[in-house]
């Protein structure tokens, strides 16, 4: 997709990050950034759709 002029790719299936925690979603979602192996070259955005 090319809407501004960048490519942008979505993420594989079981990429995004889910919480349970609504009032404090942060430890869980640093938690699981920790544990993920990111591309150094790829640039990610999060995007935050609140129910």
């Amino acid at each position: 997709m090319h809407y501004t002029n960048v490519p942008v790719l979505l993420t594989p299936k079981g990429f995004s990050i889910q919480f349970s925690d609504l009032k404090n979603p942060l430890p869980e979602i640093e938690e699981a950034l920790e544990n993920r192996h990111l591309n150094p070259d790829v640039k990610y955005i999060a995007i935050y759709l609140p129910r």
